[in-house]
């Protein structure tokens, strides 16, 4: 995800340039925080894209749910404006993606789409889509070319099923983002083929095509190939191999060692007194 939560000091815009036609009046990236919720009447639209976990909005005394994967437009101007409450889950707290726009121009666009209802929520796999978008509201301002195109984008995704073109490259990387994110607890292969706008038999055939190997197997690897560059590392001395085995999400030492065991040929202990024993030869 480009390392948002990195910038997540710089992804808070409002935009001064008050314009009769389009203007952006705010953005920004909702950090996963359990007591999260907001209440307002939303004068403005909203767009947000729920990137992880889940949440929930509240307009005219109805609950709708959402979670990873949904694009959410939640229609401002409309006549008889209700208290719009949202919030994210407690147990499973969402980060998302959000910026607000009014206008003729967002106006004209729910005519031109034929929308009539309050709130959309919707799955698309718009998520590099919409990141890009932020970030570069976020560094370059605001650009009303570049706006127009982007919220006909979302829009045409969200009502006509016009899912923008992903290029591999970007996708790649994203795939990287959300493993390195997700090291320590991986999502379950559906989770994460949702969290990344995805089918589960589309992940797994990106996976066996990119890896040569299932989901689950290259978590589980890459977490032990993380395990030993900790044993390979004197500052890490003092960490016992229970603690290891804990911070990389392994149930118990026992499981770890033989997992271990398993990829490398040898136990976790042992690998670590001959890592020590290399390490006071050179120093000899």
């Amino acid at each position: 995800m480009h390392n948002l939560e990195k910038h997540y000091n710089k992804l808070i815009m409002n935009n001064q340039n008050e314009n009769a036609f389009l203007n952006i009046h705010g953005m920004g990236l909702v950090m996963k925080n359990p007591s999260y919720s907001h209440r307002d009447i939303f004068p403005d639209t909203l767009f947000e894209y729920v990137i992880e976990g889940e949440g929930y909005i509240y307009y005219n005394g109805v609950r709708y749910d959402v979670k990873a994967g949904d694009c959410i437009i939640a229609r401002g101007g409309i006549a008889n404006q209700k208290e719009l409450h949202y919030g994210s889950s407690t147990q499973n707290p969402y980060l998302k993606l959000w910026f607000t726009a009014s206008g003729r121009f967002i106006d004209n666009m729910f005519d031109a789409f034929g929308v009539t209802n309050a709130i959309t929520i919707k799955k698309c796999n718009i998520l590099k889509f919409f990141q890009d978008y932020v970030m570069s509201l976020s560094k370059n301002g605001f650009d009303c070319l570049s706006c127009m195109t982007a919220i006909i984008t979302i829009m045409d995704a969200v009502y006509n099923n016009n899912i923008p073109t992903t290029e591999l490259d970007n996708f790649d990387n994203l795939v990287d983002n959300y493993i390195e994110r997700n090291m320590k607890y991986p999502p379950s292969p559906a989770q994460a083929a949702s969290n990344l706008g995805m089918s589960q038999k589309g992940f797994s055939e990106y996976f066996a095509k990119r890896f040569n190997t299932s989901y689950r197997k290259y978590m589980r690897t890459r977490r032990l190939l993380r395990a030993k560059k900790i044993l390979e590392s004197k500052e890490n001395d003092n960490d016992s191999i229970s603690e290891i085995a804990n911070n990389l999400g392994f149930c118990d030492q026992s499981y770890f060692s033989n997992c271990f065991y398993k990829e490398f040929g040898i136990y976790p202990t042992e690998y670590r007194r001959q890592m020590a024993k290399l390490h006071n030869q050179k120093n000899d």
